[in-house]
């Protein structure tokens, strides 16, 4: 599975239950809670490395929230700016662009 944007909507939602959560922990701070590195976090944040299931899973107990919530549903409310959230394409699909 590849993400033709560099976020992916489980980084959405770790950054929105970030900010809205703990807005006083460092992404640092918090990544440690997390028992992972700060540049491991930052890159589940921003979506150019999806985090494996037991980080979700921990992250998930960590902000009150299920498995569910941060995989599949944005959890910032309103609409989805597609320019900053990427969706799951498989690439053995065919490009729409291929005609």
């Amino acid at each position: 599975m590849s993400y033709n944007t560099p976020t992916s909507l489980v980084g959405i939602n770790l950054a929105y239950l970030r900010r809205t959560k703990t807005p006083h922990l460092s992404k640092s701070r918090l990544a440690a809670s997390l028992g992972i590195d700060r540049r491991t976090y930052s890159n589940y944040e921003r979506g150019t490395h999806e985090p494996p299931h037991w980080f979700v899973v921990k992250a998930s107990h960590y902000f009150g929230v299920s498995i569910d919530d941060i995989t599949s549903k944005y959890l910032g409310g309103g609409k989805i700016d597609n320019k900053k959230a990427a969706i799951p394409r498989d690439r053995t699909a065919p490009d729409e662009s291929d005609g």
